[in-house]
């Protein structure tokens, strides 16, 4: 949980920047202008994600002069290719198949469906990127423990199972 961070690391993350690009490949958490955006979902009935249409996605990328462009926020692994061919790659999470966000109104659900690593590996081969998107069983046990710790039964559960009851 946030709160058993030291102040330290907290101040130390308010220093990095949004977005970071390096030998041709974009980063960011979210989007590239805000950092508690969907890039490639967004937040439809039912407290759901959708797949936003390719106007939204563009607009999002904007001018970026990137080959590939990597978010996450989500949690969810995803690829896109722009028609002018760049690439946008949700990568995933390692440790979070699920989640309920309780800080914004109404609360928002977010569920992969399997409890696994999910993460993306990116080789570039010839001057285009070839991703391949991952997920791996891995034993939660210890943050399932921790959360019951923490009384997060809720948590628990999205460790266990990927899936809110």
């Amino acid at each position: 949980v946030i709160d058993d961070l030291p102040e330290a690391t907290l101040t130390w993350c308010r220093t990095l920047p949004l977005s970071h690009q390096q030998d041709g490949v974009f980063l960011c958490h979210a989007t590239p202008t805000a950092d508690d955006e969907d890039w490639l979902d967004y937040r439809a009935t039912g407290n759901r994600t959708m797949a936003r249409d390719l106007v939204e996605v563009e607009k999002r990328a904007g001018n970026i002069l990137a080959d590939i462009m990597l978010c996450g926020h989500t949690h969810t692994p995803r690829s896109v290719r722009l028609p002018d061919g760049r690439r946008i790659v949700n990568v995933g999470s390692v440790g979070c198949p699920a989640y309920l966000d309780t800080r914004i109104q109404p609360n928002f659900i977010q569920q992969t469906g399997a409890p696994d690593a999910r993460y993306a590996i990116l080789t570039e081969r010839q001057g285009d990127w070839i991703v391949s998107l991952r997920s791996v069983p891995y034993d939660p046990r210890e943050m399932i423990r921790l959360a019951e710790e923490k009384d997060a039964p809720n948590w628990a559960t999205a460790l266990r199972t990927a899936w809110f009851a």
